[in-house]
């Protein structure tokens, strides 16, 4: 059975987009990361985030974009768990 067989669109593109980040920065995800990823992602999907915010979350894991400050990426992520946070809130 294929990865797109047993995930649903909106991870698959997710997961797509993740997969084309990280090779932009030089860096390959391997099978363990996905697998983590996909839990990830279809837990944050359950719990009303968007595709987009997953996303611009998820590329500032060292693993999509090693070359990123470890600082700076721990700041955008707050901001964005932040902003989701608040939106799922006044919803």
């Amino acid at each position: 059975m294929k990865l797109n067989e047993i995930v649903g669109s909106d991870e698959n593109k997710i997961l797509d987009r993740l997969k084309q980040a990280a090779a932009s920065n030089e860096s390959n995800l391997d099978s363990e990361f996905i697998k983590l990823a996909l839990s990830d992602i279809k837990s944050k999907l359950k719990a009303g985030w968007t595709p987009d915010e997953i996303f611009n979350l998820m590329k500032n894991i060292e693993d999509i974009n090693p070359s990123l400050d470890e600082t700076t990426a721990l700041k955008r992520m707050k901001k964005i768990r932040d902003d989701v946070e608040a939106r799922l809130k006044n919803e």
